[in-house]
């Protein structure tokens, strides 16, 4: 259609285009079909937003999210912690942790997220470890105001199934990175 069109415009400009050469093309390009745009819709199932399992695990995530509350717990923990451990009984899994002798199986990045965004993927990851039985994760949170850095480790310090978390080692993130051990054991 186009080519059509591209001579119509030869033949306004130049008024000596002989009309034998247009009637020499049309010739050529018989028995050739115009390409027909196919297009292919694709429609959401709208049984699996109504899936009871759909419906449990974003009931999890948003469970393990509000579970990392926003009140700061002073007994608990000091103002900056870099390290934290649940029990003092479990305090060989810090020393562990802190030796590199833990290798974590997944990481969170925090990066350009706010503190509603950043709890909520911590509550996913938490439930994601909890589900796939991932006993170490790293968390990177960057430097940037140190909001985050504070954020992160007083909601894992108040979350149930943090065992222990510390300081990344050099190789993971050093200061901008916490490694976090969760108790996923059933």
């Amino acid at each position: 259609m186009k080519s059509i069109m591209v001579i119509k415009k030869i033949m306004e400009n130049n008024k000596t285009f002989l009309l034998s050469d247009f009637s020499l093309f049309r010739k050529s390009l018989k028995g050739i079909n115009e390409i027909k745009q196919d297009t292919i819709f694709h429609y959401k199932n709208s049984y699996e937003k109504n899936s009871v399992f759909l419906k449990r695990k974003i009931f999890e995530h948003d469970l393990n999210s509000h579970l990392l509350s926003n009140s700061k717990l002073t007994h608990k923990v000091k103002n900056n912690p870099i390290s934290y451990v649940r029990n003092i009984s479990e305090k060989n899994k810090l020393k562990k942790i802190k030796k590199g002798k833990y290798i974590p199986e997944i990481t969170l990045d925090l990066h350009g997220l706010n503190q509603l965004q950043a709890k909520k993927e911590l509550g996913i990851l938490i439930s994601v470890c909890l589900e796939e039985n991932i006993f170490c994760a790293c968390i990177i949170h960057g430097h940037g105001k140190n909001i985050l850095k504070k954020q992160t480790s007083f909601w894992l310090s108040q979350h149930p199934d943090i065992i222990a978390f510390c300081q990344a080692p050099k190789s993971l993130g050093n200061s901008a990175a916490l490694i976090v051990l969760i108790d996923c054991l059933i």
